[in-house]
Formats: C-alpha cells, sequence, structure tokens
C-alpha cells in the first residue's frame, strides 16, 4: 500500500494549501491508515453503500441465518446518531441468537468492525 501513501504525498505536495477534514473511502483499512498518515487528523469514513455491500458478501458468504435481520441490526448500528443509541443497538445484536449462537459471526463483527467502528460509524 506504499503506492498509495506515495500518491496522496503527492497530492498533498500538489497542494500545500488544502487542509482536507474528510475522506471517503471503500474499507480497506490499509488505504485508512495512508489517509490518516497522510492527513493528520483528518476523519476516514466508509461509504455506506460499501460497507453494506461488505456486510451482504459477508453474511451470504457464511450462510447467516435471518441475513435481512441481522442487516437490519447492524445498519442500526452504522446509524447511530448518538452514543446511547449505538451502545443500545450493539447490545441488542450481542443478544440476539444469530449472534450467541455464532462464534465466526462474533469474531468478524468484533475484530473487522467494532474494532473499526471510528470509519463506518455515525458516533464516532
Amino acid at each position: 500500500m506504499s503506492s498509495v501513501r506515495e500518491g496522496l504525498e503527492m497530492l498533498k505536495s500538489w497542494n500545500p494549501n488544502w487542509n482536507a477534514h474528510y475522506f471517503m473511502c471503500d474499507f480497506d483499512l490499509r488505504e485508512v491508515g495512508a489517509l490518516e498518515s497522510t492527513f493528520k487528523g483528518a476523519q476516514v469514513l466508509l461509504c455506506n453503500f460499501h460497507r453494506d455491500q461488505a456486510w451482504q458478501r459477508w453474511l451470504t458468504a457464511n450462510k447467516i441465518a435471518d441475513k435481512e435481520s441481522v442487516m437490519k441490526q447492524l445498519r442500526a448500528i452504522a446509524r447511530s446518531m448518538e452514543i446511547t443509541s449505538y451502545e443500545a443497538c450493539l447490545e441488542e445484536l450481542r443478544n440476539s441468537s444469530v449472534y450467541k449462537d455464532d462464534i465466526t459471526f462474533q469474531s468478524w463483527f468484533e475484530k473487522k468492525w467494532i474494532a473499526n467502528a471510528k470509519v463506518y460509524s455515525m458516533t464516532s
């Protein structure tokens, strides 16, 4: 991913007075890291479409039961505007039978999404 960082550094050098505050990208932690290291203080956000697409693909590939209900819960977490709402939606998912009964789902969601909530959640 050094080529992405190099490209971002070049873009930054061409625009020395530009101080971007936000970037939007698809969910690639290497890209997120390159943006954050190049543009210190900028917030990197995940596009809602790409977030939902990644969730749909994973849920389908892993044959998660009641996929539509799970998607509804995941979207509620992501769209929470306040931390109390975010925490309530997260707790609801964690109390669901799909979450409790599927260790693969638990691991995927906690390690990939909760660990990176600042990228996709509106509460960050």
